[in-house]
């Protein structure tokens, strides 16, 4: 039983000393300025230079995407004007054909 209690008392005291080097190391990295790493100066730079460029290919493919729809809209708008007054006129026909009947 005592010999319980003395390893017990070590564990303990183990796992205090690691919490407490680890507290004042976390103290010191929370103070640590990144920015001034020059690696992680380079991986922002990079990261920020991908993103404009990702941005602006986006821009150009929306650009394009939309000049495509918009000929073929223009292009079509005519043709479904027309099928949509035909079926339009079908229904009407219909329902008076409906109204006879009844």
């Amino acid at each position: 039983m005592m010999i319980a209690v003395v390893f017990l008392i070590i564990f303990l005291a183990c796992w205090g000393g690691i919490i407490f080097i680890v507290s004042h190391k976390l103290f010191f990295l929370s103070n640590l300025d990144v920015s001034k790493i020059p690696k992680e100066r380079i991986a922002k730079m990079k990261k920020e230079l991908l993103e404009r460029k990702i941005a602006q290919e986006m821009a150009g493919l929306k650009k394009k995407i939309v000049e495509r729809f918009r000929v073929i809209y223009f292009d079509f708008k005519p043709r479904l004007n027309k099928s949509l007054l035909y079926f339009k006129n079908t229904i009407k026909l219909i329902k008076k054909k409906l109204k006879f009947f009844r």
